[in-house]
């Protein structure tokens, strides 16, 4: 990335990054002052809470690490932290419980959290008394558990099984009158997983139920994933099933007449105050018109691979369309190599609220397990000033405290900038050379 500076300005000192992140550091509670949270927003005020008593012993282990300053962008946090000296009946790594050192870094960085336990059936889920900690540290948090809408070895459908003599309605079937099954999990637990029928009442109350029982565990909500607006089928369902009214294969739209009918009974049931968050399409599937009676019943919608190379443009369309509509979104890129740029896309298109960015990465023991917020993640540039706006062949847009530049292009481009900027190196310039598939965020001159 190549910087032209303006002849009239005089190079600034550099400003590292390291000046970010300085005094942000975990302390003990009632020690000393933490950095206070940016003020919540109307809609964002804390609803009384039954906290459970908890008096939090901090203990601090080498792989304890000190909270990140928050930037731009709420973060999520896909949590599925494990203790690498045990297993479970399955031979995977299981969850332990937290230490409040690691709670702190988790409510300071991080404003909505999806609890996940896949491949780990005897892992251990969070508590309500950590839940109640969580909330405590970070008002504004959202803990939500992940439920998969299909696979009977995630609850509430755990070791049912269609041949159990009790609930072989609730299994599809295909047109050989074999069950369906999913594709082997990728966390390999091993288990033929067989997938249930979202049109089933017993189904759709069973699920019903468990999300209003995790509520009463001290969650905000859930996030389901699974939720596509098609047949999914030859993945994650490796064959097409039957609608048992019909006798035939499911059409896309009775496909999404029954999801959308199991939606609705887990709002019924769950109640307005439970947080759902859908996941499993990309975001033009559920942008495009086609999950429209999932968006009435959904809080969210779960964008992963989000900024992608073949859906780039799709991508930030339409989480600026699912903003529009009042739905939140949470997306999910890279915070690898290149993770900037995805990073940088997501802020084109996000919305003053209701947003949230997840940097996916390895996971393992802490503190990788917690995936560390990058420097560009953490530069704060303040709420958006407009849209995005198009500037040749990149896109721009302009914060209180900064911009963001990019390309998604296949060629490098130089861009002219609204007026002097602060780049990495702490040099001012009013235009930038951005490669291809790459991007910037500028730091305003004053």
């Amino acid at each position: 990335m190549g910087i032209r500076r303006p002849p009239a300005i005089v190079v600034a000192a550099v400003v590292t990054s390291a000046i970010l992140v300085a005094g942000f550091f975990v302390v003990a509670p009632g020690s000393t002052t933490q950095r206070a949270l940016p003020p919540l927003s109307v809609v964002e005020q804390p609803t009384e809470r039954a906290f459970a008593d908890h008096v939090a012993t901090p203990v601090v282990s080498a792989a304890d690490v000190p909270p990140a300053a928050r930037g731009s962008a709420a973060r999520f946090l896909d949590h599925r932290i494990v203790d690498p000296a045990a297993t479970d009946r399955n031979g995977n790594l299981v969850r332990r419980d937290l230490t409040d050192a690691e709670l702190q870094r988790v409510a300071l960085e991080y404003d909505i959290i999806d609890d996940d336990l896949r491949g780990q059936p005897d892992g251990v889920a969070l508590s309500n008394v950590e839940i109640a900690r969580l909330h405590a540290l970070n008002p504004r948090l959202k803990v939500l558990r992940h439920l998969s809408l299909m696979d009977n070895y995630d609850p509430p459908f755990n070791g049912i099984e269609p041949g159990d003599g009790e609930h072989g309605s609730w299994f599809l079937l295909d047109g050989d009158g074999n069950n369906v099954r999913l594709a082997p999990d990728p966390y390999g637990n091993g288990r033929t997983r067989y997938a249930v029928d979202p049109a089933d009442v017993n189904v759709r109350i069973d699920m019903a139920a468990q999300v209003r029982q995790y509520g009463r565990l001290g969650y905000d909500g859930v996030v389901i994933y699974g939720v596509f607006p098609y047949v999914p089928a030859p993945a994650p369902l490796m064959t097409r099933p039957l609608n048992r009214v019909t006798g035939r294969p499911y059409t896309d739209g009775e496909w999404r007449d029954a999801v959308a009918g199991l939606l609705r009974k887990v709002r019924e049931v769950a109640g307005p105050g439970a947080y759902v968050a859908i996941a499993g399409g990309g975001a033009a599937d559920y942008a495009g018109g086609s999950a429209d009676a999932y968006l009435e019943t959904a809080d969210a919608v779960v964008v992963r691979s989000f900024a992608a190379p073949t859906t780039w443009e799709a991508d930030v369309s339409s989480v600026e369309s699912l903003a529009a509509r009042g739905k939140g979104v949470i997306a999910v890129g890279a915070d690898q190599p290149g993770g900037q740029f995805t990073y940088a896309s997501f802020l084109l298109a996000m919305p003053p609220e209701g947003a949230w960015y997840g940097g996916s990465g390895l996971e393992g023991p802490p503190p990788a397990a917690y995936p560390p917020q990058p420097p560009y993640g953490q530069l704060d540039l303040g709420r958006p000033l407009g849209e995005r706006r198009a500037a040749g062949g990149a896109w721009l847009r302009v914060f209180e405290r900064g911009l963001v530049v990019v390309n998604p292009g296949a060629s490098a481009l130089d861009v002219p900038l609204p007026g002097p900027y602060r780049a990495t190196d702490g040099t001012l310039a009013d235009r930038i050379t951005v490669a291809a598939r790459d991007a910037a965020i500028l730091q305003s001159a004053r």
